[in-house]
């Protein structure tokens, strides 16, 4: 198994927030990416806008429809609503494929700025490493992915209702469904939490794992996902909090921008609609859901940030002298590099 630093110096403090604060300066990287999330949007808005622009016309009060639909709305236009709505499904899915393979071509593109040693622009930079490590990040997603439906399995399925339905709390298998035998609704609603919430545990350690084994591949430039899986799942386990503790940083980060900010926008902006509002309200919600989409991606260049140098102080480098922090031909003189700099060639001498 590789080795590990048994160094006994402390962590750096503030890992969260000084990735955050690296990952805003890289903007040539998280501003395109945010753009071409964002576009994915469109072959799915442009058709529905098309159909509600030709449907409504100037049969309908202005802003009659723009909070939501009234009933004698649908009921005139049911069949096409229905047939908007089963193509919408279908290029939904479609595109969040599409959302998926961007986010590969995304982590590979941070970690190779982030990481790599190429020459020209970071966007050249970003456009490399989208390409040189997207078979890699393809195969771990697809792993993840198996990851994540075993644990749907193991949370939603049999072993859920055979150790705690069956044998925790005897419930009888015609009610496994409805849980009507259980001591009160009370009780349902706690084993309804405490299992919804073990999955999003679950889900959460799982995606967390993902970006380090992302990083550990592009740090070593590893081609088994397999084997950089196993170690850094061991990796996790020696080092439990040094490795979550940026990320639930970052989580809490995330939640309080998008949730408090944003969300609260939001909701102000929807009551404001509901009681009649136009133009601007639709526009500020339109920059609310384009300001979410950036967040997302600063916090993704964020988390391989941290990733970065959480796995740089753990785990040893492949080459020596280390070529993580120093630059020069083998034999000769080492320089070492500056890891703050937003340039890999910046040195010290």
């Amino acid at each position: 198994m590789e080795p590990e630093h048994d160094s006994n110096a402390s962590p750096r403090p503030w890992t969260s927030l000084r990735a955050l604060k690296r990952a805003l300066r890289l903007v040539p990287v998280w501003l395109p990416l945010t753009l071409a999330m964002f576009l994915l949007a469109a072959p799915l808005g442009a058709p529905r806008y098309s159909w509600f622009s030709q449907t409504l016309g100037s049969r309908y009060a202005p802003g009659d429809q723009v909070h939501h639909l009234s009933v004698g709305f649908r009921t005139d236009h049911a069949e096409g609503l229905r047939q908007l709505d089963a193509w919408s499904g279908d290029a939904a899915a479609f595109l969040g494929f599409l959302a998926m393979v961007l986010g590969v071509l995304a982590a590979g593109g941070w970690l190779q700025v982030l990481t790599g040693t190429g020459e020209g622009s970071i966007l050249r930079r970003l456009a490399f490493g989208g390409a040189r490590f997207f078979w890699r990040y393809s195969r771990l997603l697809i792993v993840s992915l198996l990851v994540l439906g075993g644990w749907r399995m193991l949370v939603y399925g049999d072993v859920w209702r055979d150790l705690v339905l069956d044998q925790a709390l005897e419930v009888p298998a015609w009610d496994r469904a409805r849980l009507e035998t259980l001591g009160s609704e009370a009780l349902k609603y706690r084993l309804d939490w405490v299992q919804h919430g073990l999955f999003a545990l679950l889900f959460g350690a799982t995606l967390c794992w993902a970006t380090y084994v992302r990083t550990r591949l592009a740090l070593h430039d590893g081609y088994s996902v397999l084997v950089a899986g196993v170690l850094t799942l061991w990796m996790m386990l020696r080092h439990p909090v040094r490795t979550l503790r940026p990320m639930m940083g970052l989580l809490v980060v995330e939640a309080l921008i998008v949730t408090g900010v944003l969300g609260l926008g939001a909701r102000v902006l929807d009551a404001r609609l509901l009681e009649g509002g136009g133009l601007p309200e639709v526009t500020g919600l339109f920059v609310l859901g384009l300001l979410a989409l950036l967040v997302g991606e600063l916090m993704r260049g964020a988390k391989y940030v941290a990733a970065v140098e959480v796995t740089r102080g753990l785990v040893k480098p492949v080459l020596r002298p280390d070529p993580w922090h120093t630059i020069g031909g083998p034999g000769g003189p080492q320089y070492p590099v500056d890891d703050e700099a937003e340039e890999r060639y910046g040195v010290s001498l």
